[in-house]
């Protein structure tokens, strides 16, 4: 009789760990004045992996070992020398069932002569504002200058004729008040305008000889204002600048003759030293003038 007895299986079991694939970020900021930059990045292994060694390396020459945290991050600053530097962070490390990996390399360059950022919308806001105040100081001297032309001519009757206050706010509706009032001014002077024997040319003449040329042009060109008036009919022209006195003189023969006598007589009685030039346009186109009023009787 045979018996049959037990026998006994030994199964091993072999528990075999398959590692997984990981992926490694790195992030490089701009180099600050001293060369110092903050690189950043993560190692994943379909989760954050934690206290994962980290190396970052540049020029494949510099090596900075560090760590993630518990949420897979690493932060590490590196001080760099000047020049153009490519940096990588790595992940290996055998005590992890995670395969290595590495992160695109990041170029960053340095240069020891760093100008700060441009704030172009600052840069804007300051070009805008100095051209409202340029645009501002313009206007103010235009409208200032306007006031002084207007003002200055009736200024200049009381200074240089020596007319009586009061006479040089009155109305002028006609030339031959203001003929009477500058014969009234240049009394006892012999600066009065001698009419119906006295021509334009010859009183400035005389003028230029005892005032100068400023006083000279001035007070002849009252006397031809005060003419142009009257035969315009303007009334009260004393309001009226030189220049405007110029643009309302039209349909008469003087008148382009007049224009140029005026715009020489701008520029010396208020562009300061008077230049020869000027002087001989004035005179030019006094002649002119008066030689197209028709040697009349003024």
């Amino acid at each position: 009789m045979y018996s049959r007895s037990p026998t006994s299986r030994s199964v091993n079991r072999i528990l075999t760990v398959i590692p997984v694939d990981s992926a490694t970020s790195l992030t490089v900021s701009k180099p600050d004045a001293d060369g110092n930059v903050n690189c950043s990045g993560t190692v994943t292994a379909n989760y954050p992996v934690r206290s994962a060694p980290v190396q970052i390396s540049w020029d494949k020459t510099h090596v900075l070992v560090t760590k993630t945290d518990v949420r897979g991050r690493f932060l590490r600053e590196i001080q760099l020398p000047p020049g153009r530097h490519t940096l990588i962070a790595r992940f290996s490390d055998e005590n992890y069932p995670i395969n290595p990996s590495e992160s695109a390399p990041q170029v960053v360059d340095y240069s020891l002569i760093q100008g700060p950022e441009v704030d172009y919308w600052f840069i804007g806001l300051v070009i805008f504002i100095i051209a409202v105040f340029l645009l501002f100081i313009g206007f103010a001297a235009y409208y200032l200058r306007r006031m002084t032309q207007i003002k200055i001519p009736e200024a200049g009757i009381s200074q240089e004729a020596g007319v009586p206050d009061g006479v040089d706010s009155a109305p002028l509706v006609a030339g031959s008040e203001m003929q009477a009032i500058l014969s009234d001014a240049g009394a006892g002077t012999g600066e009065s305008m001698d009419f119906g024997k006295e021509t334009f040319v010859a009183y400035y003449t005389r003028l230029l000889r005892t005032r100068g040329v400023i006083t000279a042009s001035w007070r002849v060109y009252q006397h031809l204002a005060g003419h142009i008036a009257r035969d315009l009919n303007i009334k009260r022209h004393r309001t009226l600048t030189a220049r405007e006195m110029s643009r309302t003189c039209r349909s008469r023969p003087y008148c382009g003759p007049f224009a140029r006598f005026i715009s020489a007589y701008e520029r010396i009685r208020y562009g300061g030293p008077v230049s020869a030039k000027d002087q001989t346009v004035l005179e030019t186109a006094l002649h002119s003038t008066d030689e197209k009023m028709g040697g009349e009787d003024h």
